[in-house]
């Protein structure tokens, strides 16, 4: 197999394991988990998972990954901290469904992230409207960001519904 060049870096989408992308690894990693809830025949249970225990814990993780993002020119800080405040607000809303919401908030980048990048890339070039808020055909990432920070749709579907309805079961 050919080697990658430099440049094929800076077209693979962006995405950490935050469970294993921490600050000081090796004290935290042991104890590592969050709970999230699930429904098994209509009734709700807890199972444990990796990753980050709070919303203290991934904000550690984030700026890390945002520092990675900033140093290889990947994103403006901008984007990331509009991210970041989305999932802030959301843990300000439900406190107790962190787990809702770092699921949600990794599938979004794990997942989420190239299809809004395409949706983007789309609309760039069909110039159907003025394009993308921070968009740069080059480094599309600020854009990719700003957009999932603002995506209700997928906010409401993966963390408000679940959690409003795993607390109104109290």
């Amino acid at each position: 197999e050919r080697s990658r060049g430099r440049g094929d870096v800076y077209k693979r989408q962006p995405y950490a394991n935050f469970a294993t992308l921490l600050p000081y690894e090796e004290r935290i990693s042991r104890r590592n988990k969050f709970s999230v809830p699930y429904v098994v025949h209509g009734e709700y249970r807890v199972k444990e998972q990796p990753g980050p225990a709070s919303f203290a814990e991934w904000i550690g993780c984030y700026r890390i990954f945002c520092t990675i993002m900033r140093s290889l020119g990947q994103c403006a800080g901008s984007a990331l901290v509009a991210y970041e405040r989305k999932i802030e607000q959301l843990n300000r809303d439900y406190p107790e469904c962190w787990g809702l919401i770092y699921l949600a908030e990794d599938c979004m980048r794990a997942e989420e992230l190239p299809l809004v990048l395409e949706r983007l890339q789309d609309a760039a070039a069909t110039n159907q409207q003025s394009p993308p808020r921070l968009w740069d055909t080059n480094l599309p990432w600020s854009a990719v960001f700003l957009e999932a920070s603002e995506n209700r749709a997928y906010w409401e579907e993966h963390v408000t519904i679940p959690a409003n309805r795993w607390l109104a079961r109290g």
